[in-house]
């Protein structure tokens, strides 16, 4: 059987042929933004910045389930050494999808973790070449003795925040 289209008054398209049926809900075109593909309940695809193609720009629905739908993402500014954020949490509605963010401070332990990881990350010519300078210092202006690599990798990590 040949696909055949059909479009009505009210802006309705049905698809017919190979056994595929198909209604096509248009409406007014789609502005240029974040949109998600949303299937069975639940985001399949995420498409940022996009702009749809005119031939699909009105297209909503597919059998009375909206398809395309706005992306929005509340995400609130926050400060990286103090702060992180947790999220996000999906909602799902029928006209849009929106995944929320809140920060909250990082604990103790979140902060001295990522300082060792920092920490860790410096590499061992990069410490010795600091040590290196710093002892200079210490021996020559301020008149004490050299620390050791382990002193300078102590003195270091405590710089971190």
């Amino acid at each position: 059987m040949k696909a055949k289209t059909i479009v009505n008054t009210a802006g309705i398209i049905t698809l017919l042929g190979a056994g595929i049926f198909a209604t096509l809900s248009l409406g007014e075109p789609l502005p240029a933004g974040d949109y998600v593909v949303v299937r069975d309940g639940a985001v399949t695809e995420k498409r940022i910045n996009y702009t749809p193609p005119p031939d699909m720009s009105g297209i909503k629905h597919i059998n009375g389930v909206s398809v395309l739908r706005p992306y929005v993402r509340v995400q609130p500014s926050f400060d990286t050494e103090t702060e992180t954020l947790d999220g996000p949490v999906r909602v799902i509605t029928d006209t849009e999808v929106t995944d929320t963010w809140t920060k909250r401070n990082l604990t103790a332990e979140e902060i001295t973790a990522k300082n060792d990881f920092i920490a860790s990350n410096i590499n061992k010519a990069t410490i010795e070449a600091l040590c290196h300078l710093k002892n200079e210092v210490r021996e020559k202006v301020e008149s004490l003795s050299a620390w050791t690599l382990a002193q300078c990798v102590t003195a270091f990590r405590n710089l971190l925040p």
